[in-house]
């Protein structure tokens, strides 16, 4: 009997690099216009003060939810879908965003995806990249060959990927969410304004 497949949400950050045979992580430096938040994310986050986003993970999960969306309110062709299993040759796991077009059906091609972890961010690193790598191989089924963009944030902190067609990853350095907000979506648009371009 076969050996079952862990989940690659289970692999370490060591494992990942393996798998994807990635023996140097390039530095990324993105190009971003600072962008200032708007009203209606400034009452959101007014709202959000009845609610604990600091300490749970899912608590965090509702702040993510809310900067993912005001980003997301610039871009008119991407939609996220949340808790979606990813299954691809031998790998298979759950991620928490997967980034497509804007439909009613999630379909190809994937173009980001985001991890939420609590303070884990090499764990985060590691699923991301393989959830990435998923995504992947699974829009070249579709005969859809592109780059992958990830997120792993805990909320106040960001940090993003690029998995080339080559197996090339790229790793920006950590944002604070707090102390530089109009960085933040000056990048997370920057990022949906590459992956619209596969969807639009």
């Amino acid at each position: 009997m076969a050996t079952k497949k862990k989940p690659f949400n289970k692999y370490t950050l060591t494992e990942a690099y393996a798998y994807l045979h990635v023996t140097q992580v390039l530095p990324w430096t993105i190009p971003f216009t600072p962008i200032e938040p708007g009203e209606i994310f400034r009452a959101d986050m007014e709202r959000l003060q009845a609610f604990d986003v600091t300490f749970s993970e899912s608590g965090k999960e509702i702040l993510i939810d809310t900067i993912l969306q005001e980003a997301l309110s610039r871009r008119k062709h991407l939609k996220v879908w949340k808790e979606v299993a990813l299954k691809a040759d031998d790998l298979s796991g759950r991620s928490e965003y997967v980034f497509a077009q804007r439909l009613t059906v999630l379909t190809h091609p994937y173009v980001c995806l985001a991890e939420a972890k609590k303070d884990d961010f090499e764990q985060g690193a590691a699923q991301c990249l393989l959830g990435m790598k998923a995504c992947q191989l699974l829009n070249a089924k579709e005969q859809l060959i592109i780059d992958m963009h990830g997120i792993v944030t805990n909320a106040a902190a960001w940090q993003f990927y690029k998995l080339t067609t080559q197996d090339q990853v790229y790793q920006s350095p950590l944002y604070s969410f707090e102390t530089q907000t109009p960085t933040l979506f000056g990048i997370l648009d920057t990022i949906f304004t590459a992956c619209e371009q596969y969807v639009a």
